[in-house]
């Protein structure tokens, strides 16, 4: 009740603060927001796990928050201690007219998303009795080697096209990969997470407390041995991405169906994780024929350069694409629905490209194309977007309102039953969503909406069809939104 009430209050006071400070970029009313919404993912945190024995820090909700309040507000806190900050303000708000407005929404929307999470958190559960689907030990056995081994298949064709200038580290965006190496490693990265998401899910299953080596142990060698050169291929590369989605779904895994993680350790684990992601992007360059002792000195070069609050990067540094999506949105009007409609149909295999190429679209419809064109001319790599930008890019203000508190029931309905449920196909998506959840917030509002529903599509696929399942009948919060 004490969060709920906090959180209401830190809306309200906002928007009264909102009118207080008017149109005008105000240094003041932005950092004490971030304060607000830093309190109320304290508060968050701390009442869940007061309230759920099985709530670990860890959990999508967690990275989910943490990575939105780092896009979002993260910049916003320092413009009244760092003058550096205030300094380089045109560069996180090119339109400081709409920056207040910008923080407001970012409140509205953060405060949405967890209220419409604690909305099914906080009251008792009513739950139906549904048959779910658990796979067999023998079916999972198959497919955790089955899934590995077309994903290395995948990889391997995948490096074959991509080009020198991906391998050497070299970075302008999937533009410069070769043909059909986007489809290799789309699918790739469907097999690969795929096969990492069932082996916890088979950990899951025995219901054992496992200490982390043997939990690891647990895994399938050749995932073992190909998660491995996998995170080393992607370091000397420079990419962080596939490094972090692949860390989350093992180490979250454990934190929370195996064991918690104290506080302490997770704070100091991402802070360091933060660091060395921070140092790996800084080597990674756009001169493709750099070599790797070259890539390393300039990321020395470039990081004593800077200061401790440069490390979150184009994480932090994204609150820039909803500051001019705001403002784009008021200038050029709404989309009304057309970028989300994309979303939907990128689930359909090539049905999206077929569209976009159809009607010659140069920013292929989506908020992060669109933004780019906007920032940059189109020139380089994407700028990216937030999932505030996207949606107030097609909806304003009342898609705000009614779409993150939805996102924040949903992601409720998953954690709450993750941990009770067996079913496979339940676990695959919190586990997909959990994967993605900290860049989550400087990506799209349906972020990888295809990847997982092409994962349940094959997993239902080949066990209907190659493997043995059980139905068992258990107690779910079967409906999210209701």
């Amino acid at each position: 009740m004490i969060l709920l009430i906090y959180i209401i209050f830190a809306s309200l006071a906002s928007i009264l603060g909102y009118f207080y400070a008017g149109d005008e970029m105000n240094s003041w009313f932005m950092s004490l927001c971030s304060m607000a919404m830093g309190g109320a993912s304290i508060l968050f945190c701390k009442t869940m796990h007061l309230r759920f024995q099985n709530w670990g820090y860890l959990s999508a909700s967690s990275l989910f928050c943490l990575g939105f309040w780092i896009v979002h507000f993260f910049y916003a806190l320092l413009l009244i201690f760092y003058e550096e900050v205030e300094f380089f303000s045109i560069y996180l708000w090119p339109h400081p007219d709409r920056a207040n407005y910008t923080t407001l929404v970012s409140v509205l929307a953060f405060s949405g998303f967890y209220l419409g999470y604690l909305s099914l958190a906080l009251r008792t559960p009513h739950l139906t009795v549904r048959s779910v689907t658990v796979l067999s030990s023998q079916s999972l056995s198959r497919l955790t080697l089955a899934a590995p081994l077309i994903s290395i298949l995948n990889f391997a064709c995948f490096i074959s096209v991509v080009g020198p200038t991906y391998l050497s580290g070299g970075y302008a965006g999937s533009g410069n990969w070769g043909s059909g190496a986007t489809y290799f490693f789309q699918f790739f990265e469907l097999f690969f997470y795929l096969s990492l998401i069932l082996e916890v899910y088979k950990i899951k299953l025995k219901n054992k407390q496992l200490g982390v080596f043997a939990y690891a142990l647990s895994f399938n060698w050749l995932t073992i041995v190909f998660l491995f050169a996998f995170i080393v291929f992607n370091l000397y590369i420079g990419d962080r991405g596939p490094i972090l989605t692949s860390v989350f779904i093992v180490v979250g895994g454990y934190d929370f169906f195996i064991k918690r993680f104290r506080l302490v350790a997770v704070v100091l684990a991402l802070t360091l994780g933060i660091a060395a992601m921070s140092y790996v992007s800084n080597y990674r360059t756009r001169d493709a024929g750099a070599s790797l002792e070259e890539r390393v000195e300039e990321a020395k070069y470039k990081l004593e350069e800077k200061q401790w609050y440069h490390a979150p990067g184009e994480l932090g540094s994204n609150v820039r694409t909803a500051n001019v999506g705001i403002a784009m949105a008021h200038s050029d009007g709404f989309w009304y629905g057309k970028f989300q409609a994309v979303h939907f149909m990128g689930v359909i295999p090539f049905a999206k490209g077929v569209v976009i190429y159809g009607l010659n679209i140069p920013f292929g419809l989506t908020s992060g194309g669109y933004l780019t064109m906007v920032i940059n001319g189109g020139r380089g790599v994407g700028v990216g977007t937030t999932p505030v930008a996207d949606v107030y890019l097609d909806f304003g203000l009342l898609g705000i309102i009614i779409m993150f508190p939805c996102l924040g029931r949903f992601i409720a309905w998953l954690e709450l039953n993750a941990f009770s449920t067996s079913s496979v196909y339940h676990f695959v998506v919190y586990m997909w969503l959990l994967s993605e959840a900290l860049y989550w917030p400087r990506a799209v509002f349906f972020h990888n909406l295809n990847e997982w529903l092409w994962a349940l599509f094959i997993l239902w696929v080949v066990e209907k069809t190659l493997l043995r399942s059980r139905s068992v009948n258990e107690s779910v919060l079967w409906r999210p939104m209701f």
